[in-house]
């Protein structure tokens, strides 16, 4: 608890930076990059943490990883190149913030895996090779503001999830649909602006 860590850079370990059950601390202005599996890793109740003005790049699986904590806020980060989970990932986590970070070029911009009530703001998502944002169930999260161009699949995707809320992003310029939607009900897209995807719009 109250842990600062600043100006640090981290390359070739097996985790960039890992807290477990580590509260109030945080994360700021490092450098975690071609790591064994994540950059960045908050799990198992680590909660009310911040990550500000970090790079998690190149790391073998993802580069923000959130699971099963709650009230934590990424701001400002660019999280790019990350493989298999997604740049950034939520697990199972409640009420974080995710918010002006940059996520490109892995093959998620964002991974909501059965995360509830969290909010996601002002981020951009591009160049992914296959989702901007990506719903796998999870409930009550709301995404605003953010953009979500040029991903290789689609914009955002709702597989599975309820009562989610999608609404005032930019969704433009995605290689097959700007919003699909599959095994998902109850959720809310309205008020966004929707353009230049090759298949569908939503």
């Amino acid at each position: 608890t109250n842990l600062f860590i600043i100006n640090l850079g981290v390359t070739g370990a097996y985790r960039g930076i890992y807290f477990e059950n580590t509260d109030l601390s945080t994360i700021r202005a490092d450098s975690v990059c071609a790591n064994g599996l994540n950059g960045i890793y908050l799990n198992n109740g680590s909660d009310t943490n911040t990550v500000k003005d970090n790079t998690a790049s190149n790391n073998s699986q993802t580069g923000l990883y959130i699971s099963t904590s709650a009230f934590n806020t990424l701001d400002n980060n660019i999280a790019s190149s990350n493989p298999t989970n997604g740049n950034i990932r939520l697990f199972s986590g409640s009420k974080n913030t995710v918010r002006r970070n940059t996520a490109n070029s892995g093959t998620y911009g964002l991974w909501l895996d059965s995360a509830n009530d969290n909010t996601v703001d002002s981020n951009t998502f591009s160049s992914n090779s296959q989702y901007g944002i990506f719903f796998n169930s999870g409930s009550s999260n709301t995404v605003y503001g953010n953009t979500c161009n040029s991903n290789s699949q689609v914009g955002i995707y709702f597989s599975g999830g309820t009562g989610n809320i999608v609404q005032n992003n930019i969704i433009k310029s995605n290689s097959e649909d700007g919003v699909r939607a599959t095994s998902a009900s109850g959720n809310f897209v309205r008020f966004n602006h929707i353009s230049s995807n090759t298949m569908s719009g939503v």
